[in-house]
């Protein structure tokens, strides 16, 4: 398995936000994440966290990498599909981009949200607003607390756009945008727990 290979002979902007409609998703989601009914996702009670469950569409790329990266950094986490089969490997392009940043995708399979039991001690970490949506929907008042990943990353991105189907820079852009935002994560959840543990450089 090899790393999508750079794309440079395109824009700055297509190569970090995969073209004009993850452009204007990432807009659309910066403009929702800051109404008052969106603010509580940053509003995290760290204290109840005993495990981060991270959640995309097929649990193929963004959602199985967040988990191992997490758990590389010795948060306990799990990762799971709104629309994933059963028992299917990683993407292949995403374990290729993972194993290039150390980290192995290969004992992955996937799974569906609905066959984890979720509890109030779950923090559930989205990749894109209709996935928190789509959660509330499922669970009207869901035991865990619900957030999206790209908040937490800098800069913010509130809708990390799915890289599966793209060739080229995109997938380093997503996973950067995943390693930041998972690490932040790490260490605020870490600090209010009196874990003053330093994080490593890359993951900052």
């Amino acid at each position: 398995m090899r790393a999508p290979a750079p794309d440079r002979h395109r824009p700055r902007w297509e190569r970090r936000f995969a073209g004009k409609r993850g452009l204007a998703l990432h807009l659309l989601a910066l403009l929702q994440t800051r109404a008052p009914r969106w603010r509580r996702l940053c509003a995290i009670e760290w204290s109840a966290v005993e495990r981060f469950v991270f959640v995309c569409t097929g649990n193929i790329c963004r959602s199985p990498y967040a988990a191992a990266q997490a758990q590389a950094l010795g948060l306990p986490a799990v990762s799971a599909g709104l629309e994933a089969a059963r028992d299917a490997e990683a993407n292949e392009t995403a374990a290729a981009e993972a194993a290039r940043r150390g980290i192995a995708l290969a004992g992955h399979r996937t799974r569906p949200l609905q066959d984890l039991r979720l509890t109030a001690a779950d923090l559930i970490v989205c990749m894109e607003p209709p996935h928190c949506r789509r959660i509330r929907g499922l669970m009207p008042e869901p035991p865990g607390q619900i957030t999206l990943l790209g908040l937490w990353s800098r800069p913010q991105r509130p809708w990390i756009f799915d890289p599966y189907g793209i060739s080229g820079e995109y997938w380093q852009s997503c996973f950067d945008v995943i390693d930041d935002g998972v690490g932040r994560i790490a260490a605020a959840w870490r600090e209010r727990r009196g874990e003053a543990r330093p994080l490593p450089l890359t993951a900052l």
